[in-house]
């Protein structure tokens, strides 16, 4: 399973990959997610969300693509280089391996041909895949 959202829908799809348990059963809801398509995306904050890995608690691996406007001002690309970083950071790679990372020069707060028809969907092939 991929999760993928726009704007909201990034952080959202983000929450639930972050909330995945290890121990969760095999065809239960959301415990197989092996991937996440952000799509100028809002992260959240790393108090907020990336409270995890705890002592106790560790979601499963899963993939971020992040797919975001050059020119985006109501998610500035500056949060979203900055929430990578913190996810790379406090998550470890083995538990998100972040890419691609995609800018899209002539792109504001939304979506374009390229991202969905090319670079979107080499990503779900790609993670799908494994």
């Amino acid at each position: 399973t991929v999760f993928g959202g726009f704007s909201q829908g990034g952080l959202v799809s983000l929450t639930a990959a972050l909330s995945q348990s290890p121990t969760a059963p095999e065809g239960a809801v959301g415990a197989d997610i092996k991937g996440v398509a952000s799509l100028g995306g809002f992260m959240g904050s790393r108090s907020a969300l990336y409270g995890l890995p705890t002592p106790d608690f560790k979601p499963k691996p899963f993939r971020l693509g992040i797919f975001h406007g050059a020119l985006e001002k109501i998610v500035p690309l500056s949060m979203i280089k900055e929430a990578t970083e913190s996810v790379k950071a406090t998550l470890g790679t083995d538990v998100v391996s972040v890419g691609p990372y995609i800018e899209y020069p002539d792109l504001d707060h939304a979506v374009n041909d390229q991202m969905m028809k090319i670079d979107v969907l080499k990503f779900l092939k790609e993670t799908l895949s494994v």
